[in-house]
């Protein structure tokens, strides 16, 4: 087994590599939420140098993809566009520099309520059609090359809050680890 930490509050990537050998961590997750450690204005020599500097201090690494307000359940073209987009960026990034792996969270799908209703009730009756969008969204041509694959291993399982089938995706790792719920995680 290996332990790693996720780096939020480090001042750089090279920090977070520091801290990590001091505290012997065998890898860092670096989360892509957090501007400074953005990969937007990263050339690929930048990305290459900092492969090199975790494997000089022999730390691992890995990217956790932005998901604060991102969601792969939308169905608004010019949003979903633009989300594909990045995730495709990032995921290209991610196979550049070789990361451990890629923790992608799929984003939440709405859940509208109306007065005296239960809180599942929209679920219940839009769910499959999110669950579509989900797919259509992971199977995309901007996406269907990086990320399709993880549609091989989806299955349902039973909420339980609900009792009904949710959207389960599995994905392999180098260690056989699997997903939980609808967090990917995987080589890039």
């Amino acid at each position: 087994m290996f332990v790693g930490y996720q780096a939020v509050y480090d001042e750089s990537y090279l920090d977070a590599l520091d801290f990590a050998r001091e505290a012997r961590f065998a890898y860092v997750q670096f989360d892509l939420n957090v501007p400074r450690f953005y990969l937007d204005d990263l050339t690929p020599r930048e990305l290459r140098e900092i492969r090199s500097c975790a494997r000089d201090r022999g730390i691992g690494f890995a990217f956790h993809a932005p998901g604060d307000n991102i969601s792969l359940f939308t169905d608004y073209p010019a949003v979903r566009e633009g989300i594909l987009h990045h995730l495709k960026a990032i995921i290209g990034q991610a196979q550049l520099v070789q990361a451990r792996h890629l923790t992608l969270h799929p984003g939440c799908y709405p859940t509208f309520r109306t007065v005296g209703s239960d809180t599942g009730d929209y679920l219940r009756k839009y769910g499959s059609y999110y669950g579509d969008v989900l797919y259509q969204n992971l199977a995309a041509r901007e996406s269907r090359d990086t990320l399709a694959r993880v549609l091989r291993n989806a299955s349902g399982r039973p909420d339980a809050a609900t009792g009904r089938e949710r959207p389960h995706l599995n994905a392999a790792s180098p260690f056989g680890t699997r997903a939980r719920e609808l967090e990917v995680e995987g080589r890039p």
